[in-house]
């Protein structure tokens, strides 16, 4: 069993970086690229643009893994459905076609793999449906949020896992934590007080 707080130092700060406070803004922000990497192939420009938005942008890491895994599973049960979607955009309408054909002829277009009925359906579900979900989660994140991390501070699990030999390395790590802080703050005290004098 590791039980040596170097050891576990990566997964107390993958922890504290879960636990980082978050706006409701960040938090639909994060579910409304949950739901695109849910939803899109990954390796695509589409893909690329997202990934390059989450390490960009501030929003919660928990809330969007969440996101991603459950609109992962929500996609697999819509394929049929974004799949009709797609093949009627790419086939069915006649300025559309012409659109595609010339777009493809473009160095770039190609990697956004439009070319694929589920993934053309795909993003048209996602244009549509992110500003609903990320004002309806902004919403929820406003009203609900602090609710349910107290519901989840004060449950009987989470007190047995502060409980558990790993909480008490985690507190320990807290406390470790905060004393650096508190040290680097006076040091930058102290360097203000003597350059301004």
């Amino acid at each position: 069993m590791f039980s040596s707080p170097t050891l576990l130092k990566p997964v107390f700060r993958l922890i504290d970086l879960l636990h980082i406070e978050s706006t409701p803004r960040d938090m639909g922000l994060a579910v409304v690229l949950g739901m695109g990497l849910g939803l899109l192939p990954w390796m695509s420009l589409q893909g690329l643009v997202l990934w390059t938005a989450v390490f960009v942008l501030r929003s919660n890491l928990l809330t969007l893994v969440v996101s991603a895994i459950f609109f992962t599973a929500l996609g697999w049960a819509l394929t049929p459905f974004l799949d009709s979607i797609g093949l009627f955009v790419l086939t069915e309408v006649d300025f559309l076609r012409r659109l595609w054909a010339g777009l493809y002829h473009w160095p770039l277009f190609p990697f956004t793999q439009f070319s694929k009925t589920v993934t053309m359906g795909a993003v048209l579900l996602l244009i549509i449906e992110s500003p609903i979900a990320y004002r309806y989660s902004v919403k929820l994140f406003a009203t609900r949020g602090t609710l349910w991390s107290t519901a989840v501070a004060r449950s009987r699990f989470w007190a047995e896992v502060n409980a558990s030999w790993f909480g008490r390395l985690y507190a320990q790590h807290k406390k470790t934590n905060a004393r650096s802080h508190q040290k680097r703050r006076d040091q930058t005290r102290q360097i203000r007080s003597i350059a301004s004098s």
